[in-house]
C-alpha cells in the first residue's frame, strides 16, 4: 500500500482582529471597515455640526436658562439622536460597521479584544434606560399636579410602591430634558469611537508608535472637539473679565436680568456668577491637560506646529475667572483644583522636565495676579460674611430639605418637583421660595429619593472608572486626571450650589463624561 501523497496546502485569505474578534472567509457577521459609506459620513458631519453648535451657543445664550434657548438645546439633542438612529440603521441594513478605537487590527500592539469594557458600555446603557423610565413612571403614576394659578395641588390617586411625582408637569419637562441630554450623551460617544480613514492612516506612522503607545497622539476628532470647547471658553472668559471691569450691569452689554441686578453678582453671560465659574471650572482643567498632552506629542512629531501653546494663555484667563468672578465656592474649588494640576504636572508624569514645571508655576503666578488685580478684594469682603450668610440663607433651606428627605426617602418626590413642594415646609409665606436648593445632592435626593439616585451615581461612577479598562481611545493618565479634575470640581460644587440646574453646565459635564466613557489609559 502506498503512502498518502501530500498534498499542497491551499493559500489562505489572511485573517484579521477586527472589533475585538477574528472574521473568517465566510463568517455572516458584519463587515468592519473604515471605507465608510456616503450617507454615514453625511450624518456624521451633521453630527460634528450640531454639536460645535451645542458647545459654543449654550453659554452665549446666557447659559441656556431662559425657556427658549432650553428648547433649542433639547431640539439640537434630539436632532443629535435622530441621527444616531440613522447610523445604526444603516449599519444594520448595509450589514456594514465602522472600525472603532479599541477594535484593534492585527498588527496593533496590543490586538486583544476587552470584553470588559463592552459589559461597561452595557451597563452604562442600561442605567440611561432605567433613569429614563424612572421619570416616566412618575410622571405617569403622579400624585398630584401643582395648578399656579389656582394656588393648589390637584391629586390623583397612584401606586404608591412605584415612583410617583408630586408635580406632574414639572415632571415630563425633566423627563424631556433628560432624554435630549442621554441622546446627546450616545451621540457623543459613538462619533468620538468612529475611526475613520484619515485617523487610520495617521495612526500608522511608524514614527509616532512610542507616542501612541503612551496615548499622547489623540484622534483629530476628539482634538477638533477640545479646541472648540477651549477656544469658545477662552474667548467667553475674555468677554466676562472686560464686562466686570466695564462695570455694567447688562449680561453681555445687551440685557439686564430680572435678578442679580448689579455688575458684581453677574459674571458674562451668566446672571449668577457662581453658575460662570462653575461653567469655567469644567473647561481650564481639560484645557490645561489637552495642552500638556499636546507639547509631550510635538516631541515625537517630525513637523510639530506651535499653535498649541495658544492653549495655555487661554487656560490661565479661564482659570482665573472662579477667582475674578467673586464666587466664594469659586474661589474654593479654583484653588483646589490648581494645587492638584500643579501636584499632577509637578510629580506624577515622567516626562514632565524642568522646563514644564517652571511654565506651571509661571502659570499660577499669572493666575493668582490676574485673581488678586481684579478680584480679590471684594473676594475677601464676601468671605468675611460667610458665616452669617449661611446661617440666615442656605442653612435654613438645607434644614428644610432634610426634613423633605425624611419624608419622601425611598421614591422622592418626582424629578423636577422641588420648588414646588418646597412651599408646603415653609414656615410662613413670607419666607424665601427658592427654584433651587444651592445643593444639587440634597435636590437630587428630594425629587429621585434614594433609588434613583443609587441609579445616577452607579452610572456616574461607571463612566469614571471606565478608563480602567482596555477598549477606546488610549489617552495618557494625565489627560485622564485633568479630566476627571474638571468633573469632580463640578460634583464639589453640587454641594453648595446648583450646577446641575443649569443646561449649558449640564451638557459640558454630560461632554466631558462622553469622553470619560470612550477612553482608555495607556
Amino acid at each position: 500500500m502506498e503512502p498518502e501523497q501530500l498534498q499542497p496546502a491551499k493559500e489562505r485569505p489572511p485573517v484579521e482582529l477586527e472589533a475585538g474578534s477574528l472574521k473568517g472567509p465566510g463568517d455572516p457577521r458584519p463587515v468592519f471597515s473604515m471605507e465608510c459609506p456616503w450617507p454615514h459620513q453625511l450624518f456624521d458631519g451633521l453630527t460634528e455640526a450640531l454639536l460645535y453648535f451645542m458647545i459654543v451657543f449654550s453659554p452665549w445664550a446666557f447659559g441656556a436658562t431662559q425657556e427658549w434657548s432650553m428648547n433649542v438645546m433639547d431640539a439640537c439633542g434630539y436632532a443629535l439622536g435622530a441621527l444616531l438612529a440613522a447610523k445604526w440603521s444603516l449599519r444594520l441594513m448595509t450589514d456594514w460597521q465602522p472600525l472603532r478605537w479599541g477594535m484593534a487590527l492585527a498588527d496593533e500592539d496590543d490586538p486583544r479584544p476587552s470584553r470588559s469594557a463592552g459589559t461597561f458600555t452595557k451597563i452604562l446603557a442600561a442605567l440611561t434606560v432605567l433613569v429614563l423610565a424612572y421619570c416616566v413612571v412618575s410622571a405617569v403614576n403622579a400624585r398630584a399636579v401643582w395648578l399656579p394659578h389656582a394656588y393648589r395641588f390637584e391629586y390623583y390617586p397612584c401606586i404608591d410602591w412605584l415612583p410617583h411625582s408630586y408635580d406632574l408637569t414639572r415632571t415630563w419637562q425633566a423627563f424631556w430634558h433628560y432624554l435630549a441630554c442621554a441622546m446627546s450623551f450616545w451621540a457623543l460617544r459613538d462619533w468620538l469611537l468612529t475611526r475613520t480613514e484619515e485617523e487610520e492612516s495617521a495612526n500608522r506612522d511608524d514614527a509616532l508608535k512610542s507616542a501612541r503607545r503612551r496615548g499622547l497622539i489623540l484622534p483629530p476628532r476628539l482634538q477638533r472637539l477640545l479646541w472648540v470647547l477651549c477656544l469658545n471658553g477662552a474667548v467667553l472668559a475674555l468677554e466676562g473679565v472686560l464686562q466686570r471691569t466695564s462695570g455694567t450691569s447688562k449680561l453681555l452689554w445687551l440685557v439686564e436680568p430680572g435678578i442679580n441686578k448689579t455688575a458684581d453678582a453677574q459674571f458674562g453671560p451668566y446672571a449668577y456668577r457662581s453658575n460662570a465659574a462653575q461653567y469655567f471650572t469644567l473647561v481650564w482643567p481639560v484645557a490645561l491637560g489637552f495642552w500638556w498632552v499636546r507639547h509631550q506629542a510635538a516631541q515625537h512629531e517630525r513637523r510639530a506646529r506651535a499653535t498649541y501653546h495658544l492653549l495655555l494663555p487661554c487656560t490661565m484667563l479661564m482659570a482665573a475667572c472662579p477667582l475674578i468672578s467673586l464666587s466664594r465656592a469659586g474661589a474654593v474649588v479654583g484653588v483646589a483644583g490648581l494645587v492638584i494640576a500643579l501636584l499632577t504636572l509637578a510629580f506624577l508624569p515622567r516626562e514632565s522636565g524642568w522646563k514644564v514645571k517652571l511654565g506651571v508655576l509661571a502659570f499660577l503666578a499669572v493666575i493668582a495676579a490676574l485673581g488678586w488685580y481684579i478680584g480679590w478684594e471684594e473676594l475677601a469682603k464676601r468671605f468675611q460674611k460667610t458665616g452669617m450668610d449661611f446661617e440666615v440663607g442656605r442653612g435654613e433651606m438645607w434644614k428644610l430639605a432634610l426634613q423633605m428627605i425624611r419624608d419622601y426617602p425611598v421614591l422622592g418626590t418626582g424629578p423636577g418637583t422641588f420648588e414646588s413642594l418646597y412651599q408646603m415646609y415653609r414656615g410662613s409665606v413670607d419666607n424665601y421660595w427658592p427654584a433651587q436648593l444651592h445643593n444639587d445632592w440634597l435636590e437630587m435626593m428630594i425629587t429621585f429619593g434614594a433609588v434613583g439616585l443609587a441609579m445616577i451615581a452607579a452610572a456616574l461612577l461607571a463612566v469614571l472608572v471606565r478608563c480602567y479598562y482596555r477598549g477606546g481611545i488610549r489617552v495618557h493618565r494625565v489627560f485622564a486626571m485633568f479630566v476627571w479634575l474638571a468633573v469632580g470640581g463640578c460634583l464639589a460644587f453640587g454641594a453648595v450650589d446648583f450646577p446641575f440646574q443649569i443646561y449649558s453646565i449640564v451638557f459640558l459635564f454630560i461632554v466631558h463624561c462622553a469622553i470619560l466613557s470612550s477612553v482608555s489609559r495607556a
